[in-house]
């Protein structure tokens, strides 16, 4: 049985500026007690949320919906399982995982465009770790809603299972970015489902399209 340790928090990376340390500890702060104001359902479909298989599994969501992911995150695995995020290797990144540390999480660092190569080998070894490493598809830019073939690429040479995670907010603001970034309005409801576990077939186009399609799926605006 998987011996269950009490995932400590990160500490923060090296290099981040007092800027960036400073906008980290607001935003983490703020989404904290933000999400602790919210009346949140969580079903878990995939039946591994409580506990990832050893080998390490992926979270895939849309890039509008990481408000609350690191909030959830730590409630369904209840801090057991070490988290790690695929960030892009822009500024806009460093300043995502300086945040995403507060919580707790590792920071893979690199995009399609960026460190693709050097992201891929850092995503196999976090999994080998027995990670959940969380993945927005359609991140950092876009389009919203089109899922990028990388995330299965990397379930494909990794063999690791890949999980969509619903994020239904029921009452909230929506940003005019490209994403049209949401919030959840204070003491709203939010619905959050793990859906079953997507194994990657030969055919990668086939199969990107059928994760789209899942996660478009469950997708309410």
């Amino acid at each position: 049985m998987k011996k269950e340790v009490q995932q400590p928090v990160q500490p923060v990376p090296a290099g981040e500026t007092w800027r960036q340390r400073l906008v980290a500890a607001c935003l983490a702060g703020v989404v904290k007690v933000w999400f602790g104001t919210l009346r949140v359902e969580v079903r878990d479909e995939s039946g591994l949320g409580a506990k990832p298989p050893e080998g390490g599994s992926i979270w895939v969501f849309w890039h509008n919906r990481i408000f609350c992911v690191p909030c959830l995150y730590r409630r369904v695995t209840r801090g057991l399982t070490p988290g790690a995020v695929l960030t892009s290797a822009s500024r806009d990144g460093a300043q995502l995982a300086a945040v995403m540390a507060r919580f707790g999480f590792r920071a893979v660092r690199g995009s399609s465009s960026k460190r693709a190569a050097q992201a891929l080998v850092e995503c196999r070894r976090v999994l080998r770790g027995g990670a959940v490493l969380g993945i927005t598809p359609d991140g950092p830019r876009g389009p919203r809603y089109q899922l990028a073939p990388g995330v299965v690429q990397l379930a494909r040479v990794t063999g690791v299972p890949v999980i969509p995670l619903h994020i239904r907010l029921h009452a909230k603001w929506e940003l005019k970015s490209w994403d049209r970034f949401q919030i959840p309005k204070p003491f709203s409801r939010v619905t959050a489902v793990l859906g079953m576990p997507f194994e990657a077939g030969e055919d990668i186009e086939a199969e990107r399209e059928r994760l789209e399609g899942i996660l478009r799926a469950g997708t309410v605006d």
